[in-house]
């Protein structure tokens, strides 16, 4: 709603189409597998696929036990309901999108439909890089990318 909201963005594996199927999904497989979700080693498998680092894992497995089953419904459904708004190309914000080459397809869609929204965007694509890769587990290579944009 406000153009003027921030200066620089850095968007990082942003999904921004809706995924219908998944979607409606969501509800019946989280009432039946969220009792999985506090099993330390269901919760190792999927900490596994999310190629975190391994120094990671307890922390994940806590809050992942804190997150409520209507939480995280909730919380599933809005993200795989999420679609960007034509309004974003009022934006005047400088921004860096960043994508990993090892993202779904879906991944790669949604940020070249936010570059081809906000005007001064650039779009950057991780060769080897996962979901949420950079900002969790190369900080050092995200900083260097903050630090070029806002010069």
């Amino acid at each position: 709603k406000n153009p003027n909201i921030c200066e620089y963005a850095i968007i990082e594996s942003a999904l921004v189409i809706p995924m219908n199927f998944t979607y409606k999904m969501i509800e019946p497989i989280f009432n039946l597998s969220y009792c999985l979700i506090s099993k330390k080693w269901f919760s190792k498998l999927q900490f596994k696929s999310l190629k975190l680092k391994n120094s990671l894992f307890d922390l994940y497995y806590e809050d992942t036990c804190k997150i409520t089953k209507d939480n995280l419904i909730a919380f599933m459904k809005s993200n795989s309901n999420y679609e960007a708004k034509d309004t974003l190309s009022h934006t005047k914000a400088k921004a860096l999108v960043l994508v990993g080459s090892k993202e779904r397809p879906i991944m790669k869609k949604s940020a070249t439909k936010i570059v081809n929204l906000i005007p001064n965007s650039e779009l950057e694509v991780l060769q080897g890089y996962y979901h949420g890769d950079i900002s969790i587990n190369h900080a050092d290579d995200y900083v260097e990318r903050v630090k070029r944009l806002i010069r």
